[in-house]
């Protein structure tokens, strides 16, 4: 029995509250003590092998003299290969795995770091990340897990990023940014419809709201520096674009975290337009702003408030 049903039968019924809490249990939507524990362990392995992969780098950086160049190499690639192999072969369960591929693909960040500090091969911070995203694709795929793929289109912004600020040059800041909008904005539709065909999995909702913040933010970002610089174009084209397709999306899923992304994003639009046209010569004028910001906000939070109410119906 899903949580939205629960509460519209305990919202239109006489239930009482231990009732709905003994369903809550016996249905396993709340987590139980043995899945905060489960939690636990696994933040703690995580961080665990975050320090461990730090240490390495702290350890070659310390003995930097006193190893040869081949035992640097050779440690590192040995890492990489038993971090892989305990994923692949170990009696551990599916957090564990991703865990230990995780730490892989960093180590796979280091090698590529060695290996250009002992040949001094000249490469620039674009080669070092597009050998690093080349060479994590294949265990990315391999485990087709939402925090490999995190990692993966962290380590391709990072490279389109260094790519327009290294090899070309042309391109205006706010230009990049909605160029990675809608790069990032593809992946996130092609995840959203391929949820729809049963083909992804819709488990992983954090993944799809970290992308949404993350392609929003930028379509932001971009098309602020666009009102300040009077270029109002691909701002506009793509606040065209992705506003109505995630308003549609939140209305679809019943789910208001994504309509209030939108809400925010059109506030701070909004500021920026006004900042962009009025100038702070008094007083008067940044307090009738900031008043504006505050009612927005408060007419936002009551909005969404009072949805969520009508679709789940929570008091």
């Amino acid at each position: 029995m899903k949580r939205r049903i629960i509460h519209i039968v305990a919202k239109n019924s006489d239930w009482l509250s231990k009732d709905i809490l003994k369903v809550f249990d016996d249905e396993h939507i709340l987590p139980a003590l043995s899945q905060w524990k489960s939690l636990v362990r696994y933040l703690l392995l995580a961080i665990g092998v975050i320090f461990f992969v730090v240490g390495v780098i702290f350890f070659f950086a310390f003995n930097w003299d006193d190893i040869p160049k081949m035992t640097k190499l050779g440690l590192i690639q040995g890492l990489i290969i038993v971090f892989s192999l305990l994923a692949a072969f170990g009696r551990w369960g599916k957090g564990v795995q991703e865990i230990l591929l995780t730490g892989a693909v960093l180590l796979i960040g280091v090698l590529f770091a060695v290996f250009g500090q002992i040949y001094q091969t000249g490469a620039n911070a674009y080669d070092f990340f597009l050998g690093w995203t080349m060479f994590s694709l294949l265990w990315v795929i391999a485990r087709n897990s939402l925090v490999l793929w995190t990692l993966f289109l962290v380590l391709c912004n990072t490279t389109l990023i260094l790519f327009f600020n290294q090899v070309q040059t042309t391109l205006h800041l706010d230009q990049i940014i909605i160029l990675l909008f809608a790069l990032n904005g593809i992946v996130l539709l092609s995840r959203i419809l391929l949820q729809k065909t049963d083909f992804v999995s819709d488990k992983g909702k954090w993944f799809n709201y970290l992308l949404t913040l993350f392609v929003f933010g930028l379509l932001v970002n971009g098309t602020i520096y666009e009102i300040f610089d009077d270029r109002m174009v691909l701002g506009f084209i793509g606040v065209l674009i992705g506003f109505p397709l995630l308003y549609f999306h939140g209305h679809q899923q019943k789910d208001v975290f994504y309509l209030g992304v939108l809400g925010f994003s059109s506030i701070i639009l909004i500021i920026s337009l006004i900042l962009r046209g009025v100038k702070f010569e008094s007083f008067e004028v940044f307090l009738l702003i900031s008043l504006f910001v505050i009612g927005m906000v408060g007419f936002l939070v009551q909005y969404l408030l009072k949805l969520n109410r009508t679709w789940y119906g929570k008091k």
